[in-house]
């Protein structure tokens, strides 16, 4: 018997048919097969990739399923690929095993014409996925689509009697009847599903982080004009990327780890883009922010509009010396001002000549007293 591990995210890096492949290269003829998933889901290439395998080893060997925990999103399509090919294959749960089934998700950026193609692109998976749930569960697919569509979770013995399962392990007679429980295991999954959605994200363009990471260490403006089509810093209108070695490496010829333009790295890595593009929207919103702030304390509001115009960071030595020098001339005008007696011209000539007779005549009283002699 051969076991897998199917108990981490589903994707390159991490579960990928590849490594599925790798693991059955030592296979007998028929040999059985066990597969043990404890995985929230993860990428939908990679689901169909090991989907597609599994059903081929599925036609010439036995293929047993044991639910070890959650089997949700492309894992619960996993869980179920051998029963496509042999309805006697079996997929065991326990009374705390959770299955989840949802609509395919995807990221895309562009006008209404992106849209509507990645929109009709996850529809038709969507309607695969349904319909393998429902050639194993026996369910319609009008059934199975609705159940997607609100995202459904599967506790226990629900697995089995909505057809997903061939057999149920119990354990404790009373789990199914603890909706306390219930709603904890959900809440727990729903972790584990997001902290999937992050690893992929970090794991589907994975050769391409070494530029990513290069591309983020240029200044924010610089960073947002690249991404939005702007100046590039090569005259073929290319990025240049700076290498990241790691220790013991060394820095290719040339210095560079490849070029690569704004439309160049919307077209290969998508999501890599936005994630770009969205860190150097940010990376500006706190430039600006910055900027604002100073110039609110040192009232240098048009220094401020020069500096966020020109692309400057306040982190610059240049800007922070120039900030200074203002905060302190601003200081010392109010200081001058401060000092100033107050305006005595109120518009009113005779009233402006009574007071300046009253400070005379104040004056002139003072002076004798302080002059007398002491016979």
């Amino acid at each position: 018997m051969i076991k897998l591990a199917v108990n981490d995210v589903i994707a390159p890096g991490y579960i990928s048919d590849s490594s599925i492949k790798e693991q059955l290269k030592t296979i007998t003829p028929g040999e059985e097969i066990e597969i043990e998933i404890n995985s929230p889901g993860g990428y939908c290439v990679e689901c169909n990739a090991i989907f597609n395998t599994i059903c081929e080893y599925a036609k010439t060997h036995p293929v047993s399923v044991f639910i070890n925990g959650i089997a949700a999103s492309a894992a619960s399509i996993i869980a179920i690929a051998a029963r496509t090919v042999n309805p006697k294959n079996v997929v065991k749960v326990r009374e705390n095993s959770i299955f989840f089934i949802h609509n395919p998700l995807d990221f895309e950026f562009g006008d209404y014409r992106a849209m509507l193609k990645m929109g009709d692109y996850l529809q038709r998976l969507a309607s695969m996925f349904a319909n393998i749930y429902s050639g194993v569960t026996g369910q319609t697919v009008k059934k199975t689509q609705s159940a997607m569509d609100e995202e459904t979770y599967y506790i226990g013995g629900e697995i089995k009697d909505a057809g997903f399962a061939t057999e149920l392990d119990i354990i404790n007679q009373n789990a199914n009847a603890q909706p306390n429980s219930r709603a904890a295991m959900i809440a727990s999954a729903e972790m584990r599903i997001a902290d999937a959605k992050r690893k992929i994200k970090e794991s589907e363009f994975v050769d391409d982080y070494e530029k990513a990471a290069a591309l983020l260490e240029t200044t924010a403006s610089n960073m947002k004009m690249a991404i939005q089509g702007g100046t590039p810093n090569n005259s073929d209108g290319s990025l240049s990327v700076e290498p990241k070695n790691k220790p013991g490496e060394s820095t290719p010829a040339g210095g560079k780890v490849g070029k690569m333009t704004p439309e160049e790295l919307l077209a290969q890595n998508p999501e890599l883009y936005r994630a770009i593009f969205a860190l150097g929207q940010k990376a500006e919103r706190e430039r600006v922010t910055a900027h604002l702030n100073i110039a609110e304390k040192s009232q240098s509001y048009e220094t401020a509009a020069k500096f966020i115009k020109d692309g400057a960071s306040v982190t610059s030595e240049a800007v922070q010396s120039e900030y200074l020098a203002l905060a302190i001339s601003g200081k010392q005008n109010q200081n001058r001002v401060d000092d100033n007696p107050g305006n005595l011209n109120t518009g009113d000539d005779s009233e402006d000549d009574a007071k300046l007779m009253k400070i005379f005549e104040d004056g002139y009283k003072e002076k004798p007293a302080q002059n007398q002699r002491k016979g």
